[in-house]
């Protein structure tokens, strides 16, 4: 958590460009991240829940690569 109260969310290799809240829980989240700043690459989708303990990340989903 940061010092000044803000909740924040670290993602190792890849850029957040969206956040959704949850219309049925109120207390998780989606954060949708893209390497690359979505143009290329990979993405993952995180479904974060928030609590006293900062934001934490209770699943995640990577897209299969088809070829």
């Amino acid at each position: 958590m940061a010092m000044n109260g803000m909740l924040e969310f670290q993602t190792r290799g890849m850029n957040g460009y969206a956040v959704k809240y949850s219309p049925f829980f109120d207390d998780r989240i989606a954060i949708a991240t893209s390497a690359n700043f979505g143009l290329v690459g990979n993405g993952r989708l995180y479904i974060c829940r928030m609590g006293t303990n900062g934001i934490q990340a209770e699943k995640w989903y990577v897209p299969l690569v088809r070829n």
